[in-house]
This record gives structure tokens, sequence and C-alpha cells, in this order.
């Protein structure tokens, strides 16, 4: 009987394996919706974090020079940016120097251990 497989019984891993961790607390997905309603934007948010102990999240919204333009706390919840600078691609602008004006999303996660 001839077996076709990428591995031999009983020897091991004829293949590339990787192999990782992941510390015990970590941001496991994040998701991000965002609108406009007249001039104000808003960023819905989303945080999937796994954790052993209490963790704290917060969030703060950057614009392209890095200044802080929204912030909030929590796993969930709504940001919301007065005067927002849309983005637009830019064969659709005039002024192709504020084409594509991007907003950053940072999100920091603390992790506290409780001792019983």
């Amino acid at each position: 009987m001839t077996q076709n497989f990428d591995f031999f019984n009983y020897a091991g891993l004829h293949r590339s394996v990787v192999l990782y961790t992941t510390p015990r607390t970590y941001i496991d997905d994040i998701t991000v919706i965002t609108d406009v309603s007249g001039t104000t934007g808003s960023v819905n948010y989303a945080i999937d974090v796994v954790t052993e102990g209490t963790a704290t999240v917060s969030v703060a919204l950057r614009d392209k020079e890095g200044v802080i333009v929204a912030q909030g706390s929590g796993i969930s919840g709504t940001l919301q940016v007065p005067n927002a600078k849309l983005w637009w691609p830019y064969t659709m602008v005039n002024d192709s120097s504020n084409a594509g004006y991007l907003h950053t999303l940072e999100v920091c996660v603390d992790y506290y251990v409780c001792a019983l």
C-alpha cells in the first residue's frame, strides 16, 4: 500500500510550521464604521479584547498632523468629529494638495490583574 502524504507516520513534520504567541491581554479585532451628517463625521467602533483580568480601552482619533480630534473609552462607542475633513480621491478635487486626507485611529489597552 503506497501513501501519498507530505509526512511520514510518526516521523514529525516535513514542512514549514509557524508558531506565534500572544500576550495575556491583546486586541483580537477592531470594527470601524464611519458616517457623515452635514459637516460632522462619526466613527463607530467596536473592539474585541481578550483578557484574563480587567482591561480598560481608550480610543483616540488623530488628524493628518497627529492632533487628537476626538477621543473616547470603552470597547465600543461613537466618536464625533465636528468640521470633519472628508477624504476624496485626488482625481475628484481641483486642489490635489488636500486629496487623500486620512485620519488615524489609535487604540490602547491597559491590563490589570485582580489579586484574590
